[in-house]
């Protein structure tokens, strides 16, 4: 599989004629960063050399620990995705300007308009499956930067309701009666939706300041702090 360093310079066409665009972590993202992370990962194969590129979405204010875009292969009406073969090894330099051309051209568009919770909501909105924590997140803390902490609750208790008993399988401790501070940053999105909901129902005031707290652990996670530029949630203007 193609290493990061490879990557970058095969990206470097695209990056330097484009300077709203960074490459970093096996990505190609606008900037600067605020609230989503929008772009173009590349997911290595297996063995050899080959490797996928999906253009996909993230929330920043999650809390989470790495981009989460599995969910782009559920719509490629939405998302793009394109598998390079290894092939690519064999005339480098005409790779790096043909794998330039097809981000820009193919990948980055479908993601490059969702600045807001509304368009995040109509891209998510075609993505499966719904009884996925990362799925029921996402409306959860789309809702929360509206300010619309009504349907936010709405949809956590969809979610612990009808899922999270399933998911709870696979955990070996029952971390539903958890501290709050044990669960406000805790690795698993399960349990960080647990703290959330519990938000919802007594502290709603306490909400916006736990996202910005997430986005910048989120951000500090995926080491992209140099291109953060925190700003308020459309709740706040």
């Amino acid at each position: 599989m193609p290493k990061g360093r490879e990557l970058k310079k095969l990206l470097q066409p695209l990056v330097k004629r484009r300077p709203d665009l960074a490459y970093a972590e096996r990505m190609v993202f606008f900037t600067p960063l605020a609230h989503y992370l929008r772009g173009a990962i590349f997911v290595s194969g297996s063995y050899g050399q080959y490797f996928t590129v999906v253009s996909f979405i993230d929330q920043l204010f999650t809390g989470g620990w790495a981009p989460y875009y599995n969910h782009a292969y559920g719509s490629l009406e939405q998302a793009y995705k394109h598998q390079f073969e290894a092939s690519w090894t064999e005339d480098p330099e005409r790779a790096s300007v043909d794998i330039s051309d097809l981000v820009e051209r193919h990948a980055l568009p479908p993601v490059e308009h969702i600045e807001t919770p509304e368009e995040y909501e109509r891209w998510v909105r075609y993505m499966p499956p719904e009884g996925s924590t990362a799925w029921f997140m996402g409306y959860v803390l789309s809702a929360c930067t509206r300010g619309d902490f009504d349907g936010a609750a709405e949809w956590a208790e969809k979610y612990l309701d009808k899922s999270f008993l399933w998911a709870m399988r696979f955990y070996r401790e029952n971390l539903i009666d958890a501290p709050d501070e044990y669960l406000r940053s805790h690795d698993t999105s399960d349990m960080r939706l647990v703290y959330l909901s519990r938000l919802l129902k007594k502290d709603r005031g306490a909400i916006i300041p736990l996202l910005h707290e997430w986005e910048a652990l989120k951000v500090q996670r995926l080491k992209l702090g140099k291109y953060w530029k925190p700003t308020p949630f459309p709740c706040e203007a």
